[in-house]
């Protein structure tokens, strides 16, 4: 189901580009091709897009865009999208997995399964093909752990898919998603290895765990700070911060103080050093009964 809200003529030509896309594939067609194949002329398409760059670069926006309005329907009535796979598919069942209601395993018979990450059923022989949808949310998540635990979960579904073997034609995976991007190459190339050492060799030149240990510590901004003035911190220890917490991420109530968080780096020798002093700072707070709850993680997934 895709919305057509085009109300410009390159709103509209990129519609038309898309609609071409999705039936019969433009990576690997000339830009008089995918005119031709769009009902328009070479030189349009090189005047709102400037090259087939250019070109591939919207319709991956357009389709992504488009695959976030189906989700928010999706979310706000699961029925309706699924009724339209229904008739896209009349000779599959329709059926999700996801929430209170995980399946473990499905048969051979043709179905459409609508899963979850992390809730895909096993299927009897594998899937003949798994699209995955999710990769705008889960590459756009503020983690460090963001394109790790896309790629983990990209990994999981693919490896559901019907393998090739003699005399059987394999499965097909597809994963809508900017296809430069580190994570959808190490998935197109099956390739994790390499991008764990590229994750690690840019996390050790910025100097985020785990190349380093970091402590964060959120809470109102005199309680952050007397627990650092309590502990004895590591020689090298560098402190970062403070910066304001969005409400949604902090622990502090409606009416107190808001939250802050401040960052203490140490190399990893002087990890365990680092977790005793702040522990033992907390301690002494605890004792005096201070006022400001600070919560403190080693290595969050989300510095900021």
């Amino acid at each position: 189901m895709w919305y057509m809200t085009a109300s410009t003529p390159k709103e509209r030509l990129l519609d038309a580009v898309v609609e071409s896309a999705l039936t019969d594939g433009i990576a690997d067609k000339s830009l008089r091709a995918i005119a031709a194949a769009a009902g328009t002329s070479h030189r349009m398409l090189i005047h709102h897009f400037g090259s087939k760059e250019g070109l591939l670069v919207e319709v991956i926006r357009a389709v992504e865009a488009r695959q976030r309005a189906l989700f928010a329907e999706w979310q706000v009535d699961q029925n309706g999208p699924l009724e339209e796979l229904g008739r896209a598919f009349p000779a599959a069942s329709v059926r999700t997995s996801g929430g209170a209601e995980v399946i473990a395993e499905v048969g051979s018979e043709p179905a459409v399964i609508v899963a979850t990450p992390g809730a895909e059923p096993r299927a009897s022989g594998g899937y003949a093909a798994a699209v995955l949808l999710d990769g705008w949310a889960l590459l756009g998540r503020a983690s460090l752990r963001a394109s790790e635990e896309a790629l983990r979960r990209w990994l999981n579904a693919a490896a559901l898919v019907r393998p090739a073997g003699p005399g059987a034609d394999g499965g097909s995976v597809v994963v809508v998603a900017e296809s430069t991007l580190p994570p959808v190459q190490a998935l197109v190339r099956w390739d994790p290895v390499t991008q764990a050492e590229r994750e690690l060799a840019e996390r050790r030149e910025l100097r985020f765990p785990p190349a380093v240990r970091v402590a964060a510590l959120t809470g109102p901004q005199d309680a952050v700070q007397d627990v650092l003035d309590a502990a004895e911190l590591p020689a090298a220890a560098e402190v970062l911060g403070p910066v304001p917490v969005p409400d949604g991420r902090s622990d502090h109530h409606r009416g107190e103080t808001p939250a802050v968080r401040m960052l203490v780096r140490v190399d990893r020798r002087s990890g365990t050093a680092l977790a005793c002093a702040l522990r033992a700072a907390q301690a002494i707070r605890s004792a005096r009964k201070d006022s400001g709850v600070v919560r403190l993680q080693l290595d969050p997934a989300e510095l900021l």
